[in-house]
């Protein structure tokens, strides 16, 4: 076995730091358009790419409980069964193609019953049609069409 000579993580502060002093480097920073939401190694990219790869962080051991052993325990590694290889992957191209399809697929949707109703008051409100604050969508739309006559405004 090996001897453990050395205790310090030979690695880069950006490569050490984790997504949330990443976010928060990018604050101080001002650094425009920062996708907080985004993976750790999508933000480093994005640094490298600025040129930003010397951040200031708090100097850690190497070997030392971190975040994930305290969580979840060691990380899985997986094994194929023997015979089988597995295919090549680009990890990090696969990240960003992961990441983008999470975003597309998880854009907000404005509240469409909230705008819905809105425009019918609004619509009502412009013919002159008396109605309560009270009443739901399903009611308002009858008397748009015309099907409540008792609450008409004359």
């Amino acid at each position: 076995m090996p001897e453990l000579r050395r205790i310090d993580d030979p690695r880069s502060n950006l490569q050490k730091a984790t997504r949330g002093e990443l976010n928060r480097f990018a604050k101080e920073r001002s650094i425009p358009d920062w996708d907080t939401e985004a993976p750790a190694d999508i933000m480093r990219e994005q640094l490298m790419r600025m040129g930003i790869t010397n951040i200031n962080l708090p100097p850690r051991i190497l070997g030392s409980r971190n975040y994930w052993n305290r969580r979840n325990g060691p990380p899985l590694t997986v094994v194929p069964p023997q015979g089988q290889s597995v295919p090549a992957v680009d990890a990090k191209t696969d990240l960003v193609r992961q990441y983008e399809k999470q975003k597309t697929a998880q854009a907000p949707q404005p509240a469409k019953r909230y705008n819905e109703i809105t425009a019918v008051r609004q619509e009502l409100k412009r013919r002159g049609v008396k109605f309560s604050r009270r009443d739901n969508l399903k009611t308002l739309k009858g008397m748009l069409n015309g099907q409540d006559a008792a609450k008409l405004g004359q």
